[in-house]
């Protein structure tokens, strides 16, 4: 009943969309020729008392030969102008699940390879396998690095924008509506606020003067404090120096890379940063 009232709602759309029609007929067809397959498959159900095995063999393969008209309605889509926003959040963990299918797929695997070859899981090397494999598992999720590194590749390869802004700028402005009258406090809620969204515990933030680059913030996971207009300024004019060509460099390099420097990847990958 469930896929012939979805067959008469398809017919009822695709007859009233009009102009329209080139770019409903993909989805139409596909949902169409699987309400109709599952509308044959319980229909020879109810004549035969029970469901045929061959139409639950078959399934998967429809479905996979028909997903190139899913796709193709997918890419109309986008001249219909329909914005769907998805979470990074919500990816990131959709994310870490298939990881976590995979991970007890390949348990599965071998098990299944084992029990192949002849061999026979005893009950203890079970129970120890079962518990280190949630251990291990666990273990992954529970790292910042490896979901750092998931959520990066995720916003590189699935979404145009580089942030999620939207959730980013209603942070930054929290953290700026915190800021005191003086203006290391200013400077420090700046700071804070740009680390926060960029996932990172410690920084400094440095203000271009005259006389070069004047350290106006710091903060770091012991010490997260602002910086006086004199904390600063004792330092040897040797070290401002070497610090100031530091920043000239990188400056210089981030201006016209438009990268952030990682210093852990560049101990690693020297050639990702050249110049």
């Amino acid at each position: 009943m469930l896929s012939l009232e979805v067959l008469v709602l398809l017919e009822v759309v695709y007859r009233q969309a009009g102009r329209e029609q080139w770019a409903f007929k993909p989805i139409i067809i596909y949902l169409g020729a699987t309400n109709l397959f599952e509308f044959v498959t319980y229909a020879n159900a109810t004549m035969v008392n029970q469901v045929e095995i061959g139409y639950i063999a078959a399934r998967g393969y429809i479905y996979f030969l028909l997903m190139p008209l899913l796709v193709i309605s997918i890419r109309r889509i986008h001249h219909w102008g329909i914005d769907i926003f998805i979470s990074r959040d919500v990816v990131l963990h959709s994310s870490l699940l298939l990881v976590a299918g995979g991970y007890l797929f390949v348990m599965a695997v071998v098990g299944y390879a084992i029990n192949y070859m002849g061999g026979n899981w005893g009950a203890t090397v079970q129970i120890i396998l079962v518990v280190m494999s949630f251990a291990l598992l666990a273990t992954v999720f529970l790292s910042n690095g490896f979901r750092t590194k998931i959520k990066v590749f995720i916003t590189k390869h699935f979404f145009a924008n580089q942030f999620d802004y939207r959730v980013e700028w209603v942070k930054l402005t929290q953290w700026l509506t915190r800021a005191g009258d003086t203006s290391s406090d200013v400077y420090h809620a700046g700071l804070t606020g740009m680390l926060n969204a960029i996932q990172y515990e410690s920084g400094l933030l440095f203000k271009v003067t005259q006389n070069g680059y004047e350290c106006v913030a710091k903060a770091s996971p012991i010490t997260n404090t602002a910086l006086t207009d004199n904390n600063e300024s004792s330092t040897g004019s040797k070290e401002n120096n070497a610090t100031c060509t530091t920043l000239e460099t990188l400056a210089s390099y981030s201006d016209k890379n438009g990268w952030i420097i990682d210093t852990d990847a560049y101990l690693v990958k020297p050639f990702d940063y050249e110049g």
